[in-house]
C-alpha cells in the first residue's frame, strides 16, 4: 500500500485523476464513483473512503484539502462543476482553485411557502417517514390527498390557515392540476422544496415555527404526540 503523507494536494488530485480516467469512461460516472454517500456532492469522508479502496491512505487533514482543491478554500463538499473543471484537466497542468463562493442569499419566501415550510416542519416532527406522512393526511384512504384533507391535517398540527390558504397550499402540490395530490407529487413537492431552500431552510422554519402569526394555539388535548425513533422523512 502506498502512503502519501507530505504530498500536495495537486499530488493526491492527480493520482486520482489518472486512477478514476483508467476506470471509467466518463466524468459523471467517476464522479458517482465518488459520491459514497450519493447526495450529489463529494466531501472529505467520501474522499478518504475512495481513496483507501483504490489502495492509497489518506489522512482526514489529506482529504479536506483535496475537497478545498477542488472548490476553493474552506469548502465542505465538491459538487459536480467543480470536480469536472479539474477532470477536464487530467494529465495537465492542473488550473488554481476557484474563489471561495459567497455564502447565497435567503430565499425570500411567499405567504404560502411559509405555510409549506410551518405545515412540513408539523409533518416531519409527527411522522417519521414520507410515506407515514402522506397516510396520516390520506384519512380515506383514495391514493390522494385534497384541500379539505390538507386542511384537517393541518388543524390536527395545530396550524391556522384560511380556506384561500389551504387552497394555494394545494396547488403547490397539484401538478396536474387536477384538485387532488398523488404521492408522486407530495414526494416531489418534499424534493423540490429541500432543493429550493437548501442552506436556508432550517434557519426560516426555526423563524417561522417561533412566531405565532401561522401557528394556532395547541390546547392539551390537540398536543402532538412523543417524537419517535429519527428515521429519515
Amino acid at each position: 500500500m502506498a502512503f502519501f503523507v507530505a504530498a500536495s494536494a495537486d499530488s493526491h488530485v492527480e493520482t486520482l485523476l489518472n486512477k478514476l480516467e483508467a476506470k471509467f469512461k466518463t466524468k459523471l460516472q467517476a464522479f458517482r464513483y465518488l459520491d459514497e454517500s450519493n447526495n450529489g456532492y463529494v466531501t472529505a469522508d467520501d474522499f478518504a473512503v475512495r481513496y483507501r479502496r483504490m489502495g492509497f491512505e489518506l489522512s482526514q487533514a489529506d482529504a479536506q484539502r483535496v475537497v478545498e482543491r477542488f472548490s476553493g478554500d474552506g469548502a465542505q463538499r465538491v459538487s459536480f462543476d467543480d470536480f469536472a473543471r479539474l477532470y477536464d484537466h487530467a494529465g495537465m497542468t492542473l488550473p488554481p482553485p476557484p474563489e471561495p463562493k459567497p455564502e447565497p442569499a435567503p430565499v425570500a419566501l411567499s405567504d404560502v411557502e411559509k405555510l409549506d415550510v410551518a405545515f412540513s416542519a408539523a409533518l416531519k416532527a409527527r411522522e417519521p417517514t414520507l410515506r407515514e406522512a402522506f397516510l396520516s393526511i390520506d384519512q380515506n384512504r383514495t391514493g390522494f390527498l385534497t384541500s379539505a384533507e390538507l386542511a384537517a391535517a393541518m388543524a390536527r398540527c395545530g396550524i391556522a390557515a384560511s380556506t384561500e390558504q389551504t387552497e394555494a397550499l394545494c396547488a403547490l402540490y397539484d401538478l396536474t392540476d387536477n384538485a387532488k395530490i398523488s404521492y408522486a407529487e407530495f414526494a416531489a413537492r418534499v424534493r423540490k422544496r429541500a432543493r429550493q431552500y437548501r442552506g436556508h431552510l432550517d434557519r426560516q422554519q426555526d423563524d417561522l415555527l417561533a412566531r405565532g402569526n401561522l401557528l394556532a394555539p395547541v390546547t392539551p388535548a390537540q398536543a402532538p404526540p412523543p417524537p419517535r425513533e429519527p428515521r429519515p422523512f
